[in-house]
């Protein structure tokens, strides 16, 4: 297991990085969690995931925060593993966690070429720091597109509950970020 130095560069993300090095492979259950949890698998062999919409192999996943019963295996695993709070998670994924109902769903269906982009560009780099970087920067640039269409959006409210922020409550980072670009108060009632 590896672990970004300093942490994520983004608030309410957690980021840490899995390789198989025993052979043993993956053999594990999804358990309920408060975060949304994200999986970028960049190795050759797929995940296996038996859940509540039947078998899927995927290259990589989106876990809801209260998963079905869920089971996931794969046979030498590398990946890197987001955990994003409920906070920013809207914005990042590009839907809300209650709209993946509970399941466990392909990050491709998400995020598409975007997300196979990103598995890619992880297998070429060759170390975790270089990974971590283009991880901080994919979420960045999802972060940053969230951000703009909020401030161009003639539809305020449904923006803001992109962000997860349907009360004006946002996060301090995220007001921050807002006021960066020059929508300060949008968020504040």
């Amino acid at each position: 297991m590896a672990v970004p130095a300093g942490g994520a560069r983004i608030a309410g993300v957690q980021v840490a990085a899995f390789r198989d090095r025993s052979g043993i492979g993956l053999d594990m259950r999804a358990l309920p969690q408060p975060v949304v949890t994200v999986v970028l698998g960049f190795a050759d062999d797929m995940l296996t995931v038996d859940g509540t919409t039947g078998r899927q192999t995927l290259g990589g996943l989106v876990a809801a925060p209260f998963p079905g019963p869920t089971r996931i295996r794969g046979e030498r695993v590398e990946c890197v593993e987001l955990h994003l709070s409920p906070v920013v998670a809207s914005g990042l994924l590009g839907v809300a966690p209650s709209e993946l109902n509970g399941a466990v769903a392909d990050v491709d269906d998400l995020w598409g070429r975007q997300a196979r982009l990103m598995r890619e560009q992880l297998a070429a780099a060759t170390t975790w720091p270089q990974r971590f970087a283009l991880v901080d920067a994919f979420l960045a640039r999802r972060r940053g597109g969230v951000v703009q269409r909020l401030e161009e959006s003639a539809e305020r409210p449904a923006a803001e509950a992109e962000l997860g922020d349907l009360h004006g409550a946002a996060s301090e980072p995220i007001r921050l970020q807002l006021q960066l670009h020059g929508a300060s108060g949008a968020l504040n009632g």
